[in-house]
């Protein structure tokens, strides 16, 4: 049933808090407007706790958690009606990061948008171009296209773009060869964070495949920097899939995160599967987290004694 407001009277308050509950407890006032809803109306909601004032026209409905989330599109709505969420804000709601980084969120807005400004809680990017930054949402939150959040990380954060592209990657949302090939259009715009992402790629080892994990991306990489034999990632053989395999010499090397043996059937079925494989002439190698990179001296010297690569 619909709130009835005190002082509004007739007007009724549930069409609001469903628009701010869609938006992270925010709404701005261009939107009220558009819902029918006075400058006089809007006073009253402030004054009896329904709605508190941000600033540059946005609004929090009381009682709503602060987030992450709501701390980028109040950057966002604050900033213009063409604005999106950018840089390391974008790619944190893409998940190519843990956690939002620290300091100002970062939003694009075009360049010819009136009344735009940067502020103590936001950083505002006025590109020459549009670029890759299309229509995209995430979270309710307009945001740049993945390409153009990666290559703007770089030029902020170049620290956090590789775990960034991996985590994409094995997200689904790029492809190594799809960077490749957008690297060239951001370059030719002289978009400083070009450089940090053709790093990455130029060091990626996985190939045109998608790595089920972070471990197999790092488990690669160590392949190819210790000068080893290159393996068939998610080889397939007698029914089964094997993260790393040199068939030729029917050598495998399985990389192990914690998850993967949680379930105890999880765990019979992956010890049933070496006891086949083995049995057929197969050496099976299992390399954890640590291992592989902590311990890369260990795993470069079992894979070499067992490939008999010298």
């Amino acid at each position: 049933m619909w709130l009835v407001h005190p002082v509004v009277g007739v007007k009724a308050l549930q069409p609001l808090i469903d628009l701010a509950g869609a938006q992270h407890g925010l709404v701005h006032v261009r939107q009220l407007r558009a819902s029918g809803w006075s400058a006089w109306d809007r006073r009253q909601l402030s004054n009896d706790g329904v709605l508190t004032e941000l600033g540059n026209g946005v609004l929090r409905l009381v009682g709503a958690p602060t987030t992450s989330e709501q701390r980028i599109l109040l950057g966002v709505l604050g900033t213009g009606v063409h604005a999106v969420a950018s840089h390391g804000s974008a790619a944190y709601l893409w998940g190519a990061l843990h956690c939002l980084p620290d300091g100002p969120v970062d939003v694009l807005t075009r360049r010819d948008e009136r009344g735009h400004r940067s502020r103590a809680d936001c950083r505002v990017h006025r590109p020459v171009d549009w670029l890759d930054v299309g229509t995209a949402t995430r979270l309710s939150i307009p945001v740049t296209h993945p390409v153009r959040t990666l290559v703007d990380l770089g030029a902020t954060c170049p620290q956090l773009v590789r775990s960034a592209v991996e985590r994409l990657v094995i997200a689904g949302r790029v492809t190594p060869d799809g960077l490749r090939r957008s690297l060239g259009q951001h370059a030719r715009q002289g978009r400083g964070g070009v450089t940090a992402l053709r790093q990455v790629l130029d060091d990626w080892s996985f190939g045109d495949g998608v790595p089920d994990s972070v471990l197999e991306v790092r488990f690669a990489d160590l392949v190819s920097r210790r000068d080893l034999p290159s393996p068939v990632f998610h080889h397939h053989v007698q029914g089964y899939i094997l993260d790393a395999a040199w068939p030729d010499r029917l050598v495998a090397a399985e990389v192990d995160g914690w998850g993967k043996y949680s379930a105890r059937e999880q765990f019979q079925k992956q010890i049933e599967r070496d006891a086949l494989l083995e049995s057929i002439g197969w050496r099976i190698f299992h390399f954890t987290w640590r291992d592989v990179t902590r311990r890369e001296n260990y795993v470069a010297h079992v894979l070499r004694r067992a490939l008999r690569f010298p």
